[in-house]
């Protein structure tokens, strides 16, 4: 069967917690809800989602739950949705196991189009050998195409996946290309292959999508971005990329994707995801804005400074936005 890689802005889906475990309710309102709001390719099982700090069980659960969830909203959704399941675990053995999981789980069976595997947390995934193999067990227990995570910034084994590895794997039948986070110099080394039409490169370090999209210099440009931020404001998002798309000028939006990102990062990129949930919390989007690692959550004075900064007035912001609140799109 054929898979057209998606295109466009795919958002790694904030998971929703409470009391240290996972909210299946909550997070069956944040993808109605984020459907509702336009997106159209959800990530399963991202660091974005927390992964790193789940035990193989709770991944397996949200793997099975999120795609139950998905596929319920599949039904209502015009256009369809687009599910990439990420199967990565600790181990070359969890990681097997989770593909089972996406295999087993009854659902509609063009519900999830692609898998996704980070190499660099596979703790014993040491070779090109080894993961030459493991590729092919995952996509022959899904009967699904793969897609690489190649995270520069990670310390485990992420020089496997070189641009020529990739160029040589997408030539095969089982992956289609990749999602590369790193430094745009190390992004460029990957678009500066030529894949095959049926294969995509993904933006992984979501600010740098405009430049990319602008470099004539790219033999492969982007099909789509991989953003977290999207979580909290899906609608700039996807402004930005129909306009960059469409070569129209995004000069505003990208000033103001620049400025979220200064809020969100204002306590650190450790506590990225306390402050997204922080957003979504104001948004009245989530009730429970805990990450599942205490050691990642805001102290209570940095949330009483978030509070501040997301209500009062900032003058450098401009005359059409006032307000931290209203930089974040909160309709």
């Amino acid at each position: 069967m054929f898979y057209e890689p998606p295109q466009g802005v795919i958002v790694p889906v904030l998971n929703c917690f409470r009391d240290g475990k996972y909210n299946h309710e909550a997070q069956n309102e944040r993808y109605l809800n984020m459907a509702l709001d336009g997106i159209r390719t959800f990530f399963v099982n991202s660091l974005t989602s927390e992964t790193g700090d789940m035990d193989k069980g709770m991944r397996r659960d949200i793997i099975r739950s999120s795609m139950k969830n998905l596929n319920t909203i599949c039904y209502f959704s015009d256009p369809p949705l687009n599910v990439m399941i990420g199967v990565h675990g600790d181990t070359i053995d969890e990681t097997r196991a989770n593909a089972q999981v996406v295999e087993d789980t009854d659902v509609e069976k063009d519900l999830v189009d692609f898998v996704i595997l980070q190499a660099a947390m596979i703790q014993d995934l040491k070779t090109s050998a080894q993961l030459d193999q493991l590729v092919r067990e995952v996509t022959e227990i899904t009967g699904k195409p793969l897609f690489f995570y190649v995270n520069s910034w990670m310390g485990r084994n992420p020089e496997i996946i070189t641009p020529e590895y990739l160029r040589d794997v997408c030539q095969g039948p089982h992956v289609r290309g990749a999602k590369v986070s790193a430094p745009y110099e190390t992004f460029q080394g990957y678009a500066a292959i030529e894949l095959p039409h049926d294969s995509a490169l993904y933006a992984g370090n979501a600010l740098d999508i405009p430049r990319a999209m602008k470099d004539e210099t790219l033999v492969t440009k982007p099909k789509g971005v991989v953003t977290g931020p999207a979580n909290v404001d899906p609608t700039t998002w996807l402004q930005l990329w129909e306009g960059l798309s469409q070569e129209k000028n995004t000069d505003d939006l990208e000033i103001k994707i620049i400025r979220q990102n200064e809020f969100l990062m204002r306590n650190g990129p450790d506590k990225l995801i306390a402050v997204m949930k922080f957003i979504l919390e104001q948004q009245e989007k989530i009730s429970d804005p805990l990450c599942l690692n205490p050691e990642s959550n805001l102290t209570p004075d940095a949330i009483e400074i978030l509070k501040y900064h997301y209500t009062k007035e900032r003058d450098d912001l401009g005359p059409e936005c006032n307000t931290m609140q209203e930089l974040f799109f909160t309709s």
